[in-house]
């Protein structure tokens, strides 16, 4: 449930995002990564957005409960992000949001202890209000996201698709190492001290929760982690990186034209 209202907002323009917001959820519904979009309701206060039943909660949740995945688990992951981003950037949509609290876990799973296989997740992407449409430039300027996921090239007010890569890398950082790259629990995460971070310190893999993780995938990790937007590996070619492709070979790792036809929603999923 969205309210039209917003402090400082007229509540037309607060309408007119929700309904943007609406329209890419529905433009990417081929997407079986993305949230299921079943339908909407209004009245003049406020809008109600009914999707499919995605009940083990999100991927920040997942990362604090049980700690750093493994490669399978986290490569899966990526592969299945990377395929909305891969289809997003197609249509000229700067995804703009990415981060572990906007990808939702379709059950719940669990791990009960060292040497369990793998488990999986099926996750599905969500929260399409910060979405931007590319302008004829190939440019945006509006600064939106959540700072630690922010990509260089935004504290300049002028970034394009890549900025969402940039903040899968970040994410991926987080899920392989457990902490995020920059930061831990005693640093100073203020605004400049953020940026500044962002901006100039270095991507370290030396640490000894480093120790397992293969080169591949750092070598998959410092590509997503350029700070020139230019070379920045994207998400088209990411699904084609040789640690996806390690895990997620076969039909898994189709390109993003070929989408899969989605069957008709469950009982369940309308909960």
């Amino acid at each position: 449930m969205v309210s039209k209202h917003r402090e400082g907002f007229p509540d037309e323009r607060v309408a007119r995002r929700i309904h943007e917001e609406i329209d890419t959820l529905r433009q990417l519904q081929d997407r079986p990564e993305v949230v299921r979009l079943i339908d909407t309701f209004e009245d003049e206060d406020r809008v109600w957005i009914v999707t499919e039943l995605c009940s083990g909660g999100d991927l920040e949740h997942f990362i604090k409960d049980y700690g750093r995945m493994t490669e399978p688990e986290a490569a899966h992951a990526a592969h299945d992000i990377l395929q909305v981003l891969a289809e997003c950037h197609r249509q000229g949509i700067c995804y703009a949001d990415v981060k572990p609290a906007n990808f939702l876990l379709t059950r719940p799973y669990r791990r009960s202890g060292q040497g369990e296989d793998s488990r999986l997740l099926e996750l599905r992407t969500t929260d399409f209000g910060c979405s931007q449409r590319i302008q004829e430039s190939g440019k945006l300027n509006k600064r939106t996201g959540t700072p630690l996921y922010m990509a260089p090239e935004l504290f300049m007010r002028y970034y394009g698709v890549e900025s969402d890569q940039w903040a899968l890398g970040i994410m991926m950082y987080q899920m392989l190492s457990g902490h995020l790259p920059f930061w831990n629990a005693q640093s100073d995460r203020s605004p400049f001290a953020v940026m500044s971070a962002i901006l100039n310190a270095e991507v370290r893999y030396d640490g000894p929760e480093w120790e397992s993780v293969s080169e591949e995938a750092t070598d998959f990790l410092s590509k997503l982690l350029d700070r020139d937007y230019n070379s920045r590996l994207t998400a088209s070619d990411a699904l084609q990186h040789p640690w996806i492709a390690k895990f997620c070979g076969g039909d898994e790792c189709a390109a993003p034209e070929n989408l899969v036809q989605r069957p008709p929603a469950t009982s369940e999923q309308l909960l």
